[in-house]
Protein backbone atom coordinates (compact mmCIF):
# COMPACT_ATOMS: atom_id res chain seq x y z
CA UNK A 1 0.00 0.00 0.00
CA UNK A 2 2.56 2.40 1.15
CA UNK A 3 4.62 2.22 -2.25
CA UNK A 4 1.24 2.52 -4.22
CA UNK A 5 0.68 5.65 -2.42
CA UNK A 6 3.54 7.01 -3.33
CA UNK A 7 3.76 6.25 -6.29
CA UNK A 8 0.31 8.32 -7.23
CA UNK A 9 1.37 10.84 -5.32
CA UNK A 10 4.43 11.12 -7.04
CA UNK A 11 2.30 11.70 -10.55
CA UNK A 12 0.03 14.13 -8.67
CA UNK A 13 -2.87 11.99 -7.21
CA UNK A 14 -4.12 12.36 -3.92
CA UNK A 15 -3.80 9.28 -2.46
CA UNK A 16 -4.01 7.60 1.44
CA UNK A 17 -3.45 4.71 2.90
CA UNK A 18 -5.42 3.23 6.46
CA UNK A 19 -4.17 0.13 7.75
CA UNK A 20 -2.06 -1.72 10.87
CA UNK A 21 0.68 -0.56 10.34
CA UNK A 22 -0.18 3.58 11.47
CA UNK A 23 -0.37 4.17 14.60
CA UNK A 24 -3.77 5.92 16.42
CA UNK A 25 -2.01 9.47 15.49
CA UNK A 26 -1.72 8.88 11.76
CA UNK A 27 -4.94 7.06 11.59
CA UNK A 28 -6.27 9.73 12.86
CA UNK A 29 -4.61 12.41 10.35
CA UNK A 30 -5.70 9.82 7.48
CA UNK A 31 -9.36 10.10 8.88
CA UNK A 32 -8.84 13.92 9.63
CA UNK A 33 -7.71 14.69 5.70
CA UNK A 34 -9.93 12.24 3.88
CA UNK A 35 -13.17 14.03 5.63
CA UNK A 36 -11.64 17.75 5.11
CA UNK A 37 -9.20 17.08 1.43
CA UNK A 38 -10.43 19.06 -1.06
CA UNK A 39 -9.41 17.53 -4.46
CA UNK A 40 -11.20 16.47 -7.39
CA UNK A 41 -9.64 13.07 -7.27
CA UNK A 42 -8.77 11.10 -3.62
CA UNK A 43 -8.00 7.48 -3.02
CA UNK A 44 -8.08 5.39 -0.30
CA UNK A 45 -6.15 2.09 0.19
CA UNK A 46 -6.89 0.16 2.89
CA UNK A 47 -7.18 -3.94 3.89
CA UNK A 48 -10.58 -5.56 4.55
CA UNK A 49 -9.72 -5.86 8.12
CA UNK A 50 -9.05 -2.28 8.55
CA UNK A 51 -12.28 -1.05 6.43
CA UNK A 52 -14.83 -1.70 9.06
CA UNK A 53 -12.94 0.25 11.85
CA UNK A 54 -15.56 2.95 13.23
CA UNK A 55 -13.48 5.78 11.70
CA UNK A 56 -13.65 4.74 8.11
CA UNK A 57 -17.02 3.50 7.98
CA UNK A 58 -17.47 6.78 9.14
CA UNK A 59 -15.15 9.06 6.59
CA UNK A 60 -17.50 6.52 3.54
CA UNK A 61 -20.63 7.76 5.05
CA UNK A 62 -19.39 11.51 4.86
CA UNK A 63 -18.31 10.80 1.51
CA UNK A 64 -21.78 9.19 0.61
CA UNK A 65 -24.01 11.96 1.73
CA UNK A 66 -21.54 14.55 0.34
CA UNK A 67 -22.28 12.42 -3.23
CA UNK A 68 -17.98 11.85 -3.01
CA UNK A 69 -17.84 7.72 -3.05
CA UNK A 70 -17.65 7.39 -6.64
CA UNK A 71 -15.95 3.73 -6.79
CA UNK A 72 -14.78 1.01 -4.89
CA UNK A 73 -12.45 -1.89 -6.03
CA UNK A 74 -11.50 -4.75 -4.34
CA UNK A 75 -7.83 -6.46 -5.43
CA UNK A 76 -7.30 -10.04 -4.37
CA UNK A 77 -11.49 -11.14 -4.33
CA UNK A 78 -10.37 -14.93 -4.37
CA UNK A 79 -9.92 -14.31 -1.04
CA UNK A 80 -13.66 -14.09 -0.56
CA UNK A 81 -14.07 -17.72 -1.00
CA UNK A 82 -13.22 -19.86 2.55
CA UNK A 83 -12.40 -22.59 0.02
CA UNK A 84 -9.57 -19.90 -1.96
CA UNK A 85 -5.98 -19.53 -1.66
CA UNK A 86 -5.19 -17.18 1.22
CA UNK A 87 -8.73 -17.25 2.22
CA UNK A 88 -9.17 -14.11 5.17
CA UNK A 89 -12.62 -14.02 7.29
CA UNK A 90 -12.49 -10.17 7.20
CA UNK A 91 -13.33 -10.51 3.10
CA UNK A 92 -17.04 -12.46 3.75
CA UNK A 93 -17.67 -8.92 5.10
CA UNK A 94 -16.91 -6.98 1.89
CA UNK A 95 -20.93 -7.63 0.58
CA UNK A 96 -21.71 -4.97 3.41
CA UNK A 97 -20.14 -1.80 1.32
CA UNK A 98 -23.36 -2.25 -1.14
CA UNK A 99 -25.58 -0.14 1.76
CA UNK A 100 -23.07 2.93 0.23
CA UNK A 101 -24.64 2.36 -3.22
CA UNK A 102 -21.96 2.52 -5.36
CA UNK A 103 -19.94 0.70 -8.09
CA UNK A 104 -18.25 -1.70 -6.91
CA UNK A 105 -15.53 -4.05 -9.23
CA UNK A 106 -13.86 -7.15 -7.52
CA UNK A 107 -10.10 -8.66 -9.43
CA UNK A 108 -8.15 -11.59 -9.65
CA UNK A 109 -5.92 -13.70 -11.33
CA UNK A 110 -7.06 -17.28 -8.94
CA UNK A 111 -10.52 -17.30 -9.20
CA UNK A 112 -11.84 -20.88 -10.21
CA UNK A 113 -15.48 -21.04 -11.29
CA UNK A 114 -16.77 -21.73 -7.93
CA UNK A 115 -14.80 -18.90 -6.43
CA UNK A 116 -16.42 -16.50 -8.93
CA UNK A 117 -19.36 -17.20 -8.13
CA UNK A 118 -19.13 -17.28 -4.35
CA UNK A 119 -17.11 -13.61 -4.73
CA UNK A 120 -20.38 -12.42 -6.93
CA UNK A 121 -23.18 -14.02 -4.16
CA UNK A 122 -21.34 -12.82 -1.37
CA UNK A 123 -20.54 -9.04 -2.76
CA UNK A 124 -23.88 -9.36 -3.84
CA UNK A 125 -23.23 -8.52 -7.97
CA UNK A 126 -26.46 -9.04 -9.14
CA UNK A 127 -26.00 -8.83 -13.32
CA UNK A 128 -22.21 -8.06 -13.03
CA UNK A 129 -19.90 -7.93 -16.36
CA UNK A 130 -17.69 -10.73 -15.44
CA UNK A 131 -14.20 -9.95 -17.78
CA UNK A 132 -11.87 -12.94 -17.70
CA UNK A 133 -8.83 -13.39 -20.02
CA UNK A 134 -6.22 -16.08 -20.32
CA UNK A 135 -3.37 -16.48 -18.38
CA UNK A 136 -0.91 -17.42 -21.01
CA UNK A 137 1.01 -14.20 -22.29
CA UNK A 138 2.64 -14.65 -25.25
CA UNK A 139 5.40 -12.44 -23.87
CA UNK A 140 6.23 -14.11 -21.04
CA UNK A 141 8.49 -17.24 -21.27
CA UNK A 142 10.66 -19.38 -19.14
CA UNK A 143 14.16 -20.40 -19.80
CA UNK A 144 16.95 -22.22 -17.22
CA UNK A 145 20.56 -21.77 -17.12
CA UNK A 146 23.09 -22.91 -15.09
CA UNK A 147 24.56 -21.13 -12.04
CA UNK A 148 27.78 -19.26 -12.36
CA UNK A 149 29.91 -18.42 -10.01
CA UNK A 150 28.57 -14.96 -9.66
CA UNK A 151 24.96 -15.01 -10.22
CA UNK A 152 24.19 -11.72 -9.86
CA UNK A 153 26.74 -10.78 -11.98
CA UNK A 154 25.34 -13.32 -14.68
CA UNK A 155 21.36 -12.03 -14.33
CA UNK A 156 22.79 -8.29 -14.99
CA UNK A 157 24.59 -9.41 -18.00
CA UNK A 158 21.94 -11.24 -19.06
CA UNK A 159 19.33 -8.34 -18.58
CA UNK A 160 22.15 -6.23 -20.65
CA UNK A 161 22.14 -8.85 -23.49
CA UNK A 162 18.71 -9.68 -24.20
CA UNK A 163 16.53 -7.04 -22.54
CA UNK A 164 17.93 -3.88 -22.77
CA UNK A 165 15.28 -0.93 -23.30
CA UNK A 166 12.65 -3.43 -21.94
CA UNK A 167 10.49 -3.70 -18.48
CA UNK A 168 10.63 -6.79 -15.90
CA UNK A 169 11.36 -7.66 -12.83
CA UNK A 170 14.27 -9.47 -11.14
CA UNK A 171 12.57 -12.22 -8.38
CA UNK A 172 14.79 -12.88 -5.30
CA UNK A 173 14.36 -14.98 -1.99
CA UNK A 174 15.66 -12.87 0.34
CA UNK A 175 15.47 -8.92 1.46
CA UNK A 176 19.15 -8.89 1.37
CA UNK A 177 19.70 -10.42 -2.39
CA UNK A 178 17.32 -8.24 -3.68
CA UNK A 179 19.06 -4.81 -2.65
CA UNK A 180 22.30 -6.68 -3.87
CA UNK A 181 20.88 -7.38 -7.12
CA UNK A 182 19.70 -3.64 -7.55
CA UNK A 183 23.70 -2.61 -6.73
CA UNK A 184 24.74 -5.12 -9.11
CA UNK A 185 22.20 -3.46 -11.99
CA UNK A 186 23.71 -0.20 -10.92
CA UNK A 187 27.07 -1.32 -11.51
CA UNK A 188 26.51 -2.10 -14.98
CA UNK A 189 25.02 0.99 -15.28
CA UNK A 190 21.78 -0.33 -17.02
CA UNK A 191 20.08 3.04 -17.83
CA UNK A 192 16.37 2.22 -16.05
CA UNK A 193 15.00 2.85 -12.91
CA UNK A 194 15.93 0.39 -10.36
CA UNK A 195 13.99 -0.31 -7.46
CA UNK A 196 14.33 -2.62 -4.86
CA UNK A 197 11.35 -4.22 -3.05
CA UNK A 198 11.17 -7.15 -0.48
CA UNK A 199 8.05 -7.38 1.85
CA UNK A 200 8.92 -7.30 5.30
Amino acid sequence: MEEQVAALREKGVSAFYFNSSLTDTEMDFVVHSLTRFRSQYVMLFTSPECLFNVRLQNVLSHWKGNSQLAFIAIDEAHCIDSWGVGFRPDFTRLGELKKFGTAMAAFTGTATPHTLQVVIDRLKLQQCTVIKTSFMRENLFIEVQEKKDNAKKQVATILQEKFQNSCGIVYCARRQDAMDMAQELKKHKHKCHICPWHPK
